[in-house]
């Protein structure tokens, strides 16, 4: 048999279920608003035997349609509960205002995740314990007596707090998982740590020693710290290298010296000698206060390559003098690594390594617009800088910007169920152009920006040996012409951020693709639950959202917006239009 549930209810229900606390919103469906002032409560049993007469944490929604409860961890400390289906047993949402009633089941077939944005993960009781240790020093050889101390906490929505201080067990591994070091029944300081001491099998394996912390209240296991154990002799030399010139532009020789010489004094004779050069990307941000606040493009890639290698023999002072002709033409920017490794009478290597910066372009154009979001038919200045390889302003370079307008044309059709289909076909036009040549200083290029939208601007030049180097970004305009956004199955929400990281003090501003241009949307920060909330209404397709950024909000914070459809149906509207609609974001 196939069960499923199904309510008839004016009321439709978002519960963010979080682990020290939950938050319940509660619109009504035929006009579009907030349910104020409804009887709240959860309810536990299944679709026959609910038990309404027993309602648990009672509470009354405010005036914007929010209701608070409490969390897994009071709720079902052991997620026993909340990872059922329909047709058993577990918690309801129950809502109840003027006679009218609504049921939200705390089952898998009503949890909603967008997993592009943010996985659930929901623990038990004690599941957001954390640890982290430290050695007395950083390697060790075998037989080496090591000393430790691990400190555990617990993480509350704000930040972390006292961790149980009983039930502990310390289990310690060595590189071939055999049991080294191991305590059961451990006791945590008043201070929360965990001091001791292991030695080193003399005969044992070297490598990475694995440091495992469980504890009996879930099945969790902690990864305080681990011991690095190495088998090693120091050789009797030492390495040294120098570099020249100490920065490297595409197409100049580096020259690489090398030299071996014992820790006793005097020179490692005839050394065996590997040489390396890997090139790297890195990112072009120069220091000149008139190239402060400006964007400079340059290709990203994690990957190094390697554009040199060579092997030689030393002379009789250890000495060694090697020179690289580096023709990469990318990255266009970054680094050069170069590693000297000289081979001892027992055949192993010790290096040393050193970098320079590496330019394959003597000229680069960098680009700085302070509005992140701008306002369609208000002028707005974008300024453009040509600097040279070591970041100083540079003249008399050809420079062209190109802005261009992402423009959405829409075709509907009907398929074969007479369903209608929409397809948006995406199209960069051409919305402004500046021509210009560099100067000492920052060029400007004033832009009006005629239409609400996303924009494209491009600055390009070609630098004195005619290679080509472009910056790149984007800005969204704002007004109050309505825009399509794409509308999946998934009720994703986009948000958009300007900045990776912020800090205490900061405003962080966030753009939202709003698809519902008249909606009041749910804004909350959270953490292992809600940390603040606030209702707010979203004007026109491009909305902004500001946030005060505090220092409870570090080490960081996940930014939740949920929009209800906001619009009255039509007269006319179909059954489709009628659905309940929402959109969720983080």
């Amino acid at each position: 048999d196939h069960q499923f549930a199904l309510f008839a209810s004016p009321f439709e229900i978002h519960d963010k279920l979080g682990h020290y606390n939950s938050l319940v919103w509660v619109k009504d469906l035929r006009n579009h608003q907030p349910v104020a002032n409804a009887r709240l409560s959860l309810v536990l049993g299944s679709l026959k035997t609910l038990n309404v007469n027993n309602p648990l944490f009672p509470t009354k929604t405010d005036k914007h349609g929010v209701a608070w409860l409490p969390g897994t961890v009071e709720l079902d400390p052991k997620l026993s509960l909340l990872g059922r289906g329909i047709g058993e047993r577990l918690l309801y949402v129950r809502v109840e205002k003027d006679s009218e009633i609504a049921f939200l089941p705390l089952s898998y077939e009503f949890q909603y995740s967008n997993y592009s944005d943010i996985a659930i993960s929901q623990q038990g009781a004690y599941g957001h314990l954390r640890a982290w240790g430290m050695t007395a020093q950083g390697i060790y050889k075998l037989g080496d007596v090591v000393e430790y101390k691990i400190f555990v906490r617990n993480q509350s929505n704000s930040g972390f707090i006292a961790a149980p201080l009983r039930h502990y067990h310390l289990k310690i591994t060595d590189p071939l998982h055999k049991i080294v070091h191991e305590q059961k029944n451990l006791h945590l300081s008043d201070f929360g740590t965990l001091v001791g001491q292991f030695t080193v099998p003399a005969q044992g394996a070297a490598g990475t020693y694995q440091v495992e912390l469980r504890t009996s209240l879930n099945s969790q296991t902690l990864h305080p710290f681990t011991v690095l154990v190495a088998d090693f002799r120091p050789a009797p030399f030492k390495v040294s290298q120098t570099l020249e010139p100490k920065r490297l532009r595409h197409g100049e020789t580096l020259k690489v010296s090398t030299r071996a010489a014992l820790h006793a004094g005097g020179p490692y004779q005839k050394p065996q000698i590997r040489l390396t050069l890997n090139l790297q990307h890195a990112p072009f941000n120069p220091t000149h206060p008139l190239a402060k606040g400006f964007h400079f493009d340059v290709p990203h890639s994690y990957h190094s390559t390697t554009v040199g290698q060579a092997q030689a023999t030393g002379d009789a002072q250890g000495a060694h003098q090697q020179g690289f002709a580096v023709t990469s033409t990318e990255p266009v920017y970054g680094n050069l690594e170069v590693e000297s490794a000289v081979r001892d009478d027992r055949g192993k290597w010790t290096s040393t390594q050193s970098s320079i910066p590496y330019a394959a372009r003597d000229r680069f154009i960098g680009l700085k617009l302070d509005d992140w979001v701008l306002s369609a038919n208000k002028p707005t200045k974008i300024q453009a800088l040509v600097v040279d390889d070591t970041g100083n302003p540079a003249a008399g370079t050809n420079s062209n910007l190109l802005i261009e307008h992402e423009e959405h044309r829409i075709s509907r059709s009907k398929d074969a169920q007479g369903e209608e289909q929409i397809k948006v076909d995406r199209v960069w036009v051409k919305a402004g152009h500046c021509e210009f040549v560099s100067t000492l200083k920052a060029r400007d290029c004033e832009f009006i920006p005629r239409k609400s939208g996303q924009y494209r601007l491009n600055a390009s030049i070609a630098d004195t040996r005619q290679r080509v180097h472009s910056t790149q970004f984007s800005r969204w305009a704002s007004g109050t012409e309505a825009l399509y956004w794409d509308s999946d199955k998934s009720n994703r929400l986009e948000i958009v951020s300007p900045r990776a990281s912020f800090k205490p003090g900061d405003t962080a501003e966030f753009l939202i693709k709003n698809p519902f241009p008249a909606a009041h949307a749910l804004v909350t920060v959270e953490r292992f639950g809600v940390l603040e909330q606030w209702t707010t209404p979203l004007v026109g397709s491009i909305a902004t959202i500001r946030v005060p950024i505090k220092a409870q909000h570090a080490p960081g914070f996940y930014l939740s917006v949920t929009l209800f459809d906001s619009e009255k149906p039509k007269p006319n509207a179909n059954k489709a239009d009628l659905r309940p609609t929402f959109r969720l974001g983080y």
